[in-house]
Formats: C-alpha cells, sequence, structure tokens
C-alpha cells in the first residue's frame, strides 16, 4: 500500500491495469484511488485482451482508464501459455491490437500523452503506440528462461520498431511519468522537506 513515505522514497507512478476478466468486463479494486489519495499518478492499459472480449466490453474499460486520468494508457493482448485453457481461446492479432490502441488514444484526454501497446511491434505503433515495454529476464508469457531470446525485446530492439517506423525515439528517462513526479515534487513540497540547492 502507498504511503508518503513511499513518495518520499521515489515512488512517483504505479502501474494498474484495467484487467479484463474472462469476457465478464474489467475487474476494478479501489487500489486506483488508494494510489491516488497517495499523490501517485497511474499508469494503465487495458489487458488482457483476447479474442472472446467485446467491443463493449473494451469500450467499458478505455472509458474508466480515461476518467482516472492516467500518465499512461494503452492496450495489451494476452499471451497465452501454450496447453493452458486460456490458449484455446487464441490471440488477438497486431492488427486488433493496433485498433484498440487507436481507439485508446481518441478517448483518453489530451492530457494522457503516453499510449502503449504490448507486445511490441510496428503495426501497434502504426496504431499510435508511443510507448512500448522492453522485458529481460523470467516471463510468464514465455517459454524461454530468458525472455529476451524469445519474445522479449531489449530497449535497442524497441527503439528500431520505432525509426522503422520513422519516429525519433526519446533517450534517457520516460516523459510520460512526468505526471507521477510532479504529484512526488508537490507532496515532497508539501511534506516540509524541500532540499536547498
Amino acid at each position: 500500500m502507498p504511503t508518503p513515505v513511499n513518495r518520499r522514497l521515489g515512488t512517483a507512478t504505479v502501474l494498474a491495469a484495467a484487467r479484463l476478466t474472462k469476457g465478464h468486463g474489467i475487474a476494478v479494486t479501489a487500489s486506483i484511488k488508494t494510489f491516488q489519495e497517495a499523490g501517485l499518478a497511474i499508469g494503465t492499459c487495458v489487458e488482457p485482451i483476447g479474442p472472446e472480449h467485446s467491443n463493449e466490453e473494451l469500450a467499458e474499460s478505455i472509458l474508466f482508464t480515461a476518467e482516472i486520468d492516467p500518465a499512461f494508457s494503452g492496450a495489451a493482448r494476452r499471451i497465452p501459455i501454450p496447453g493452458t485453457a486460456l490458449a484455446k481461446r487464441g490471440m488477438i492479432t497486431e492488427l486488433r491490437l493496433a485498433q484498440i490502441v487507436a481507439v485508446t488514444r481518441l478517448v483518453v484526454p489530451r492530457s494522457v500523452t503516453g499510449n502503449c501497446a504490448h507486445e511490441p511491434g510496428t503495426v501497434p505503433i502504426m496504431g499510435g503506440a508511443n510507448l512500448l515495454w522492453a522485458e529481460v529476464g523470467a516471463n510468464p508469457r514465455d517459454t524461454m528462461e530468458k525472455t529476451e531470446e524469445g519474445r522479449g525485446h531489449s530497449v535497442h530492439a524497441i527503439r528500431k520498431l520505432f525509426t522503422e517506423r520513422e519516429w525519433q525515439a526519446q533517450a534517457g528517462s520516460s516523459h510520460f511519468f512526468a505526471k507521477g513526479l510532479y504529484n512526488f515534487l508537490n507532496s515532497t513540497l508539501d511534506c516540509g522537506s524541500r532540499r536547498s540547492r
């Protein structure tokens, strides 16, 4: 649970997914409100999207993410583990993911500049994704022990995806978390712990 101590330690933004639950809408907890009351910005996306999720369910989830005014939003397709019950449901295509990413961009407020997609690909970038996730190490969505040798993408690989679409990739920290940093700095000043320069 976030506390003012977490903010003083540098936590400014948390990821709180608008999780789709087996074709039955979104699972929403009080966590998001708690995070916001603690002064943390929320990064979110609609996930894990599968072929069984209707346009109405997706619209409900996208509207929910728009209402919380997140630091970033977006969409992620479900990557099923072979042999599981969810694997039988299948996986949406990159083109469908790009469509959902595009709709998300149109719905969320203009103040939300980050529009993520997972898994990384050039098609979701064409749909408006400007935030992709690099992954290394263990990954439950991958059959490889080191996901960077399987489904995962390095920072270098993601930069290449953006440059292939003629986008310029930013070096350094993500500015999409600036909303969380703004909240963090304000809470630090409110707590009377301003440092001299």
